[in-house]
């Protein structure tokens, strides 16, 4: 079954061929400061082994997260990263309807909180994260770096809540 799976690889990879020969014709005619590549992703961490509701206190984090099952508690955290190594700052979203006082001793202008009933991105968070957190941290950036002329580039994945022509 290798031709198989060589045939999935390559498939995938000239589906993937616009997307880079496009990415390519904007390196090259922008010049973007790796400073100014900016990739805005989450990842669910999973709350809990069961499905009952339970509060997780930072000092009982273990290092590292793994998958949230369907139907677990489930928070999100928002990350973006320059090419250059650089963090705008995070966003936590925790599944309730106020943060409990635990969350909120965290909280830093680099660590952003908001309680969701569901703690899973939607159309409005994203909304609300581009304008509130990820696009006030470009510019933040561009004006300490003294590069405010100079265009950024936003790299975002096929998640649902980015298709939002009006951000």
């Amino acid at each position: 079954m290798t031709g198989g799976s060589y045939s999935v690889t390559q498939t995938k990879r000239l589906s993937l061929q616009p997307f880079f020969s496009l990415l390519q014709s904007l390196h090259d005619s922008h010049k973007y400061s790796p400073s100014l590549i900016f990739n805005t992703d989450e990842s669910s961490l999973r709350l809990s082994d069961t499905t009952k509701q339970l509060a997780v206190h930072p000092s009982d984090v273990p290092v590292g997260f793994s998958k949230t099952p369907i139907n677990m508690p489930n928070s999100t955290l928002v990350v973006a990263v320059a090419a250059d190594g650089y963090s705008l700052p995070s966003l936590v979203l925790w599944p309730s309807k106020k943060l409990p006082q635990e969350m909120k001793v965290l909280l830093s202008p680099q660590l952003h909180a908001w309680a969701d009933n569901d703690g899973w991105m939607t159309d409005a968070l994203f909304a609300r994260y581009a304008e509130e957190i990820l696009l006030p941290g470009i510019v933040e950036r561009r004006k300490l770096l003294d590069m405010n002329e100079d265009r950024c580039l936003l790299l975002l994945d096929s998640h649902p809540s980015r298709a939002q022509p009006d951000l």
